[in-house]
């Protein structure tokens, strides 16, 4: 293993996927570029709001039902706000709705009374649609955690939403930094923290300047992953290894 990659250029989709890799080979030289994005379509691409204006006002997840993505808190952190916000809903993007993991999500959603405020969205969903998903919700929020060395890599919805004009809520200590800029567009938060997650919910939703301010500033950090740039940086790479 080490032969092969002394012998090729690495490149890491994160700072965190950089770490990681160098936990276990630290000689390893590793460059990181981000995943592109089609920046033109969740900027300006035609919404379709059909399945969407049902659920508002509501803040949104979207992935996949999976542990690493960290749903528990998330559900956990918006109860916490439901109880501040009267109305206002959580609606999550993503397959897997039959899963054991899913099957919990839905008994913590029913123990703390939630079922008609929590929305699993999982089937049948173009992009169009779930652009619509982004450009109506208030808030993005998706707070992955480290389960059993999975953890996220990058996570390509974060620019997504920020196209979309959404100010965001994420973890840190993941490859969400690469993804989202704290305190610029969104705030990072610490993992299975149900508490700060809710009180960092409810500061953006309930300062519209500060909300205004994230989504202003997310429509400018996405430009830095079009693909025309990530592509000039692989250019770049390969020119530089073969002359």
């Amino acid at each position: 293993m080490k032969w092969v990659c002394n012998r090729a250029k690495l490149i890491a989709i994160s700072n965190y996927t950089k770490s990681e890799i160098k936990k276990v080979m630290p000689e390893l030289k590793i460059e990181v570029i981000t995943p592109g994005f089609d920046l033109d379509f969740w900027t300006f691409g035609k919404a379709d709001d059909d399945v969407a204006i049902k659920f508002r006002p509501y803040i949104l997840s979207v992935g996949a039902l999976k542990p690493r993505k960290g749903y528990y808190n998330s559900i956990m952190a918006f109860a916490a706000v439901a109880e501040k916000i009267g109305g206002l809903n959580y609606v999550i993007v993503g397959q897997g709705e039959e899963s054991d993991y899913a099957k919990n999500l839905k008994k913590i959603i029913s123990e703390n009374g939630l079922e008609k405020r929590v929305f699993f969205v999982s089937a049948g969903i173009d992009d169009n649609q779930l652009l619509g998903f982004y450009k109506n919700a208030e808030l993005f929020v998706l707070t992955p955690v480290e389960e059993n060395h999975h953890f996220e890599g990058f996570g390509i919805v974060y620019l997504e939403a920020a196209a979309s004009g959404l100010p965001i809520v994420a973890t840190d200590k993941n490859g969400a930094t690469s993804a989202v800029s704290d305190v610029y567009n969104g705030t990072l938060v610490p993992q299975n923290d149900p508490a700060v997650t809710a009180k960092t919910i409810l500061r953006i939703l309930e300062n519209s300047e500060l909300k205004t301010r994230f989504a202003k500033n997310g429509r400018e950090w996405v430009k830095g992953f079009s693909w025309d740039k990530i592509i000039k940086k692989y250019i770049e790479i390969y020119n530089a290894k073969h002359h």
